[in-house]
């Protein structure tokens, strides 16, 4: 027989596709290519610089555990000083259960060396269901992985150029009876959006085992400047 206390930490179970809708990039929304009508990367998920290594080895645990194939891909880009630093993640799966969550509106066009039309689209995180309490917890983990930090009790998450998920993320955190700190919306290049909270007992179990991947990520990102 299984026996619990007071102090038993609260189970931890990730959703992926939350996980990933927290996690990925909203830099200015989602964007989306299209060549002759044709989408550009359909199984694309998000990109990840080498920084972030951390976060995408527990994604791709994380995949793996739920059974969603995927691939982990490094491209190289004929004038482009840093895109060996990048490796892309791709699944059909999660990449249109991702896509799903979100309005997209064509922004600008153009025209690529082949003389292709390019048409640009950028997507607005709309209302996704998060529909139980494992789903907005996850949410929540993701979005933290990838922009957080923490001090003692009170944690941080940090957007640029995000509105929607910023919204989402306020949004969450009331639901779940987190106690909000300060919402900052800091002017500049980019706008960031900056969020301190303190979880509760549930949702810090949850972003507690994210901090090894928050707190690696800050190391790496500060020797790489």
């Amino acid at each position: 027989m299984l026996l619990s206390s007071w102090h038993s930490k609260p189970p931890v179970i990730i959703e992926p596709q939350a996980y990933m809708l927290g996690a990925v990039k909203d830099y200015l929304g989602r964007s989306s290519v299209r060549v002759s009508g044709k989408l550009q990367l359909p199984n694309k998920v998000d990109e990840f610089h080498d920084t972030e290594q951390p976060l995408l080895d527990y994604v791709a645990r994380l995949l793996e555990t739920n059974g969603y194939l995927y691939s982990i891909i490094r491209r190289h880009q004929e004038n482009c000083t840093n895109c060996h630093e990048f490796q892309t993640l791709e699944s059909e799966q999660l990449a249109k259960q991702i896509n799903n969550c979100y309005s997209f509106r064509f922004d600008s066009k153009g025209w690529d060396e082949q003389e292709r039309v390019i048409k640009v689209y950028h997507g607005r995180l709309i209302a996704p269901r998060l529909r139980d309490r494992r789903s907005k917890l996850s949410f929540l983990a993701g979005a933290y992985a990838r922009y957080g930090s923490h001090r003692d009790s009170v944690y941080t998450i940090m957007l640029g150029n995000s509105t929607s998920k910023y919204n989402l993320i306020t949004h969450q955190l009331n639901t779940l009876r987190c106690r909000i700190e300060a919402n900052e919306i800091i002017a500049g290049v980019p706008t960031a959006q900056k969020i301190r909270f303190v979880p509760t007992v549930e949702l810090r179990a949850y972003l507690d085992e994210q901090n090894p991947i928050v707190d690696s990520i800050a190391v790496q990102r500060k020797r790489s400047k």
